[in-house]
């Protein structure tokens, strides 16, 4: 029962990730498509959420590449939030100070919490395997 409260809670993450802001300045609010490099976060994440629960080598191989992938990405693009050049066309940059967007948090929540989720269902697995060749 909690691996599937865990597994919805990663996509409740995921997904108000892509609908909440990542960064705010003053009274405008940037969301992730604004970041370059946006499309290898969500192709981590979807990869990651599809494949959480393929019982095969190939599937656990999948989520844990995409998460990590989704992981890394989402702590890269959440650190850029301050550099007003991602945000702003031509020279003239801002002169209020940047705050980070629950996005961006929310991105790398559900990427860990997944991911994590994905080691420990394969931890069990090969525990189980271990104990049924042993006994």
């Amino acid at each position: 029962m909690m691996k599937w409260i865990a597994y919805g809670l990663a996509l409740v993450c995921s997904a108000l990730a892509l609908m909440l802001p990542w960064a705010h300045y003053g009274g405008m609010s940037f969301w992730l498509t604004r970041i370059p490099g946006w499309p290898v976060y969500v192709a981590g994440a979807v990869v990651l959420h599809a494949c959480t629960w393929w019982n095969t080598v190939a599937g656990r191989v999948l989520a844990v590449a995409g998460g990590v992938i989704a992981l890394v990405t989402a702590f890269v693009l959440l650190l850029r939030y301050d550099d007003a050049a991602v945000f702003f066309d031509g020279p003239a940059i801002p002169a209020v100070a940047p705050v980070m967007g629950l996005g961006g948090i929310l991105a790398v929540a559900g990427a860990l919490l997944n991911l994590v989720l994905v080691v420990t269902r394969m931890s069990a697995k090969s525990s189980a395997e271990s104990r049924a060749h042993t006994g």
